[in-house]
């Protein structure tokens, strides 16, 4: 067997599984994302703090190096996995019943999660970790941006430090923050309502804000209908009328059928369209 290392840089590399030598052609290696790509995603999954708001603070995931770590539940809690991937060498565990029963409430952190932290921990004895390898390595630039609106921090953002590659940092300054409060986009209204985080910004012209011309969704399989909804929101100084394929709705949430919609906005005298793709 050869251990893949993700200092491939985002290519794939065929792997064998055999306790006896042969002479087998090896496969060649396939570029699958940028090594740029890999090394922002890794840098991602091995960042123990932004594993804080879904893990919380005490995880199976804690080592002395750094490790990437992905985890995976499937529907129905039917089985769960964890991958962690060093400088030197990847680990991967699955856990579940062999059977193919669900088991209760059983997700990656708490099932394969702890089993992954002592299969690393002993493979750690017989191989150097290494390290990964850091973004700046493969030509990304720091860039401190603002935690609430992902564009550049400005005096009185909650601000921290993310990285870009060349040419995809955020050039526009926060507006978001104006005058010791925050003011949303108009597309955060609903949200920023149930949760009491400031108004939405109001800029000029009547326009939908959700959903977009041009986008495109797909009916998650096995969902009841009432979750997989569209959100009907128009930025407007008065009440909004909506059509969908010159149906008129009556909700600020429209259930989807698969095919091309025209979905129509009408406020005082204005009228927006957009095109979308339900698949």
């Amino acid at each position: 067997m050869r251990v893949i290392s993700p200092k491939c840089g985002g290519e794939w590399r065929p792997y064998d599984w055999s306790t006896e030598p042969h002479q087998r052609k090896p496969e060649p290696d396939r570029r699958i994302v940028s090594a740029a790509a890999a090394a922002l995603v890794l840098d991602i999954l091995s960042d123990p703090v932004a594993r804080m708001p879904g893990f919380g603070s005490d995880t199976p995931f804690d080592f002395a190096f750094r490790v990437a770590i992905k985890t995976g539940t499937s529907r129905h809690f039917t089985d769960n996995w964890a991958v962690g991937t060093t400088g030197g060498f990847t680990v991967a565990v699955w856990a579940g019943n062999f059977s193919g029963q669900p088991m209760k409430q059983v997700s990656g952190l708490t099932g394969a999660g702890p089993l992954l932290h002592r299969a690393i921990q002993a493979v750690a004895e017989r191989y150097d970790p290494g390290a990964l390898p850091p973004p700046r390595s493969e030509g990304a630039v720091a860039v401190r941006i603002c935690r609430l609106s992902g564009l550049r921090a400005i005096p009185g953002c909650p601000a921290m430090t993310e990285w870009f590659m060349p040419g995809t940092e955020p050039v526009r300054a926060c507006d978001w923050h104006q005058g010791g409060r925050v003011a949303l986009p108009a597309e955060y209204a609903e949200w920023a309502g149930q949760n009491g985080l400031g108004e939405p910004i109001r800029v000029a012209g009547f326009r939908i804000v959700a959903p977009l011309d041009g986008d495109v969704y797909r009916i998650p399989p096995q969902i009841d209908a009432r979750y997989a909804t569209i959100a009907l929101r128009a930025e407007s100084e008065g009440p909004v009328r909506w059509w969908i394929d010159g149906q008129p709705i009556h909700a600020e949430r429209w259930v989807p059928s698969p095919g091309k919609h025209e979905i129509r906005a009408v406020s005082i005298g204005d009228t927006a369209v957009v095109r979308i793709e339900v698949r």
